[in-house]
């Protein structure tokens, strides 16, 4: 299967909170890119589905908040989840997050 996204994915581990309706719960990011992450969870997301999320930006002492789309899911392991709206500097946190992974991951 051919590669759809065209950002760079950088595997890091950040805890996220997800935000639902009837219930609130906790997981780990494993990758990140400026347009979407991936969650390890065994919970179940129905593709297209929308998911209120806060991500623990530790290294920039953050805390952002973005709602995503899930993309596509992985049975017993997690879902892919494209960003589509960001709250408050999101956007601008997570793209200069990248961008201080992607020089780190550069040097080595």
């Amino acid at each position: 299967m051919k590669e759809k996204r065209n950002d760079t994915r950088y595997n890091i581990s950040l805890d996220i909170k997800i935000i639902g309706i009837n219930e609130t719960f906790k997981a780990r990011v494993s990758n990140l890119s400026v347009k979407g992450i991936f969650i390890e969870t065994t919970k179940k997301f129905p593709s297209n589905s929308f998911l209120d999320m806060v991500i623990d930006i530790v290294p920039f002492d953050k805390k952002i908040e973005v709602l995503g789309k899930v993309i596509h899911s992985v049975k017993n392991r997690g879902v892919g989840v494209q960003f589509i709206d960001y709250f408050k500097d999101s956007k601008n946190t997570i793209n200069k997050f990248v961008e201080f992974i992607s020089y780190y991951n550069n040097r080595n």
